[in-house]
């Protein structure tokens, strides 16, 4: 082979490694190009789901504000309603009362009204009533305790609990349950008192038990026959109570006149 010859043959090779070192860049190339391509398809995808996730968070989140929304202004509504028919039922009961009273006051202005049918007591004195006070009086002992409430559909005055022996801190806890309902109590209650030379006294206290937040209506209710209601209890005077807590020996004793 002549040196020509040879040139030509190495010149041919060289032309062919170049051809093919192109086509391996180009094979390269196209490859990197497509997975270029394949990443921004999936970039995309991942922010069209990113995209579209967030619009139902912000979907689901108004809906969510909505709902709560009209789940406050459905309370109000109701609450609104409520106390207009709280407020209403109370102004019925007053006008009731008003009515009552009114009667009651034409019944005692009336002429032919015997006297007894004059007396501020409103409300009848059942036999059972008189019996079970004349009873607690002439046979009672120290803590005996009558715990009285003005059955006003009925209009009479009824006994809710007798009790033996209670003592001042059960009964503050009976009249705590009627301040938490906002309901007014009458109350004898035998106290046994022992004096240094060793005399024992056992006197009756009325307790008028009127918790600081009863509606008016209830307050009238029970205020008015008090004066009354000293007669037939055969006690000197009533002792008013709001507060439970102040029902202590030293409180009693002091309204009794024993210290």
């Amino acid at each position: 082979m002549t040196l020509w010859e040879a040139e030509k043959q190495e010149t041919a090779q060289l032309e062919a490694k170049r051809q093919q070192r192109i086509a391996e860049l180009d094979a390269q190339r196209e490859k990197e190009e497509a997975a270029a391509a394949l990443r921004q398809e999936e970039w995309r995808k991942e922010d069209e789901l990113r995209a579209q996730q967030e619009a139902r968070r912000r979907s689901a989140s108004n809906a969510e504000k909505k709902a709560t929304l009209l789940k406050v202004e459905e309370q109000h509504r109701t609450m609104k309603e409520a106390t207009e028919k709280e407020m209403a039922a109370d102004q019925a009961k007053l006008d009731a009362e008003r009515l009552r009273q009114e009667e009651i006051r034409k019944k005692r202005e009336a002429p032919s009204m015997i006297k007894s049918e004059l007396a501020d007591f409103s409300y009848s004195f059942p036999d059972e009533m008189q019996k079970a006070v004349k009873a607690f009086r002439q046979r009672g002992s120290g803590g005996d305790t009558l715990i009285m409430r003005i059955e006003h559909e009925l209009n009479e005055l009824q006994i809710e609990q007798n009790t033996k022996g209670m003592s001042l801190d059960d009964l503050a806890g009976v009249l705590e349950d009627h301040a938490l309902s906002a309901t007014p109590r009458y109350v004898l209650h035998i106290y046994k008192f022992e004096h240094r030379d060793g005399r024992v006294q056992y006197p009756i206290a009325f307790i008028v038990f009127m918790p600081q937040n009863i509606p008016v209506n209830l307050k009238v209710l029970y205020t008015r026959p008090v004066a009354d209601l000293c007669d037939k209890f055969k006690v000197n005077k009533q002792h008013t109570l709001d507060d439970p807590e102040d029902l202590t020996e030293e409180w009693i004793e002091t309204k009794l006149e024993l210290r």
